[in-house]
């Protein structure tokens, strides 16, 4: 049986024949919809965002999910959220390939522990690194896994790339070097008040030094979540974009003041020389919209 993000590839042969003739296309970037032991995944807020996104004026060429996608990375959990997803009609009649990328709680197993492995995902989810091409529009994203593996003691995880997942980053966006690439991998980088829970300076230095110093031209935006809220920051140019509100519990604003605590989902239009972005954030019972300053 294909999994979720080989469908999702198929699906997006047919959407690039259909953007042969459009001068425009969307995406859809969302993180976070993992819940509670008893309740691994809120399917509650899950379902809203895809109803929100399936009502959207313009269907989008897909839509890309950040990781934590339940909460362990057992078999019935990864099932469920695929489950979810492909009865969605935004994905079962529309086709809109929907991709996902690990988080730390796709390692995440019963009885508190983590066990480094991603198999169940590959198996139910797919690939934990890709390549999102939009060929008319030399528009690339890279879908990369920053889990990389357990601390000594076996209790946390490490969040951060190995060599070859930076010289893949960098070979990719040089082969695409008359276009722009983005990228989206879950954890994001010592930021701010990122840094609490995000990747280490060390990690962030590497990232930033072998990936983005020798791209920023050609980088329109890097893509994160793991923190359950909105945020976005600049730095040296290049956009960071934070949306980790897809049902995950939300974190506190004194804890993160430079988050905005609400669930939501970001959407991105992109032309051959521009890209903007919105943010759709849920407060009560109503969705409102924002441009997001690139």
């Amino acid at each position: 049986m294909p999994t979720l993000n080989e469908l999702a590839f198929k699906h997006l042969q047919e959407v690039n024949r259909h953007l042969a003739h459009k001068d425009h296309f969307t995406f859809v970037f969302l993180g976070d919809s993992r819940n509670t032991a008893l309740n691994p995944i809120n399917k509650k807020v899950l379902d809203d965002i895809l109803d929100q996104i399936n009502k959207l004026s313009e269907t989008p060429a897909f839509v890309l999910q950040g990781g934590d996608l339940a909460y362990q990375g057992t078999v019935s959990n990864l099932k469920q959220f695929r489950s979810i997803v492909e009865h969605h009609p935004l994905v079962r009649k529309k086709k809109v390939p929907f991709f996902a990328l690990p988080g730390n709680h796709e390692v995440y197993l019963p009885n508190n522990q983590y066990q480094f492995s991603l198999r169940n995902f590959r198996e139910i989810i797919g690939s934990t690194r890709f390549v999102i091409s939009i060929p008319k529009f030399k528009f690339n994203v890279l879908g990369m896994n920053n889990v990389t593996s357990l601390k000594p003691d076996g209790t946390k995880i490490r969040y951060g790339f190995s060599n070859n997942a930076l010289n893949f980053m960098d070979a990719q966006i040089h082969k695409n070097k008359y276009g722009r690439t983005a990228i989206a991998f879950h954890t994001p980088p010592n930021f701010g008040c990122w840094a609490d829970h995000g990747m280490d300076q060390k990690q962030t230095d590497r990232f930033l030094k072998n990936v983005v110093d020798h791209h920023t031209n050609q980088i329109p935006l890097v893509l994160v979540n793991h923190i359950h809220a909105y945020s976005f920051k600049k730095k040296d140019g290049v956009p960071y974009i934070l949306s980790g509100g897809a049902g995950a519990p939300l974190v506190s604003k004194e804890k993160y003041p430079c988050t905005d605590p609400v669930f939501n989902f970001t959407v991105f239009k992109v032309t051959k020389h521009s890209v903007t972005g919105t943010v759709y954030k849920k407060k009560g019972n109503h969705w409102g919209k924002s441009i997001i300053h690139l």
